[in-house]
């Protein structure tokens, strides 16, 4: 079974899915709201994600982490490329970007316990079965 992704705190979906094709609409703009073009990637990206357009919601993702180096949304990037890889069923690709999240300090973790279910399938899924308990 695969984790839900709940409930992102940045708000609602709406939008989500208006741009045509796969690729987002990136928006970098110092318009739209707190935290200006930063948070209208990382709800583009989640939007994405919660309609399965996993390629799309990766580019997303990375852009921010590309064009927003420090920004206060980089831990919650990492944890959902991590999703975005384990619904690829790209297991090594989960493992590092979970574990680049749980690097974060204790005040961005968001989604620990999630994370380390998502880090423990992994490792279970290449075989690594010692990682997998020590990471439930």
């Amino acid at each position: 079974d695969r984790p839900a992704l709940g409930t992102h705190r940045h708000g609602d979906l709406r939008r989500a899915g208006r741009h045509g094709g796969d690729l987002p609409r990136v928006a970098y703009g110092a318009h739209g709201g707190v935290g200006g073009g930063e948070l209208r990637v990382d709800r583009q990206g989640l939007a994405l994600l919660k309609l399965n357009r996993i390629e799309a919601a990766m580019l997303s993702f990375q852009s921010l982490e590309t064009n927003f180096p420090n920004s206060k949304y980089l831990a919650d990037v990492k944890y959902y490329l991590g999703v975005a890889y384990f619904k690829k069923e790209d297991w090594e690709q989960t493992i590092k970007h979970i574990r680049a999240y749980l690097q974060f300090t204790a005040k961005a973790k968001t989604f620990t316990a999630e994370a380390h279910y998502l880090l423990a399938s992994s490792y279970f899924n290449v075989g690594k079965y010692s990682q997998a308990l020590k990471s439930f």
